[in-house]
């Protein structure tokens, strides 16, 4: 019988619903063994404990496919994932489906480059890692886009997000937004600019105390 990992009993645990193949299990808990070994090392993440850095990070990545029966989208496309951290979401996604097309960008070099590491371990195909500020990548034209969606999450207020979406998403691409309770007032504010429309907001609980909202807009510019 095949020993279950740490990895894999939590999502079970958290995500019963959820199927995930035997490859797709064993390339998250690679990213999570990765993970909790660079931490020690380059400090990646303020979140130490192996179990926390399961539910923070691999878990919240996955909100998408858990609940893409209850999503009017799916996540799909050519996708920018914007302030991408230590992998999440788009690299956690990218594990999952290895026909996602993602280019995951952050200002730091040393989670650019765990990412790349997990991703050449893992064999995904399309999926690549750049150490840019989102300046840099609107004068660079093999990523400037039009990207069928942008994703981030718990980057910047809404507001912001907006604003680097409008420069890489084509219109009626869509931005998949991490956020926390705080969302409604930010959503408001960016409501008045009028060219993005919330098509669906999906509150999420992963116990241990952590969860949140994703929120799922498209940007329509008149």
């Amino acid at each position: 019988m095949r020993k279950i990992n740490q990895t894999e009993e939590i999502i079970q645990k958290v995500f019963p619903e959820l199927s995930l193949s035997t490859p797709q299990l064993e390339r998250l808990d690679t990213y999570v063994e990765l993970l909790n070994q660079w931490n020690k090392v380059y400090n990646l993440t303020s979140i130490r404990e192996k179990t926390d850095l399961i539910y923070k990070h691999v878990l919240d990545g996955l909100i998408p496919l858990v609940y893409q029966d209850q999503l009017s989208l799916s996540f799909e496309g050519r996708g920018l994932d914007l302030g991408s951290g230590a992998g999440v979401p788009g690299l956690v996604l990218s594990l999952c489906d290895n026909q996602l097309s993602l280019l995951s960008v952050d200002g730091v070099q040393k989670k650019i480059a765990f990412q790349k590491i997990v991703a050449a371990k893992a064999q995904i195909k399309h999926f690549n890692a750049v150490h840019a500020r989102f300046e840099q990548l609107t004068s660079h034209g093999a990523y400037q886009g039009p990207y069928d969606f942008v994703c981030a999450r718990a980057l910047s207020l809404l507001t912001d997000l907006a604003h680097w979406t409008r420069q890489f998403v084509k219109p009626g691409g869509l931005l998949w937004a991490w956020k926390g309770q705080e969302w409604p007032a930010e959503w408001e504010d960016l409501r008045k600019a009028g060219d993005f429309k919330l098509i669906q907001s999906l509150p999420y609980d992963l116990t241990q105390g952590y969860g949140g909202v994703l929120l799922l807009l498209r940007y329509s510019p008149s």
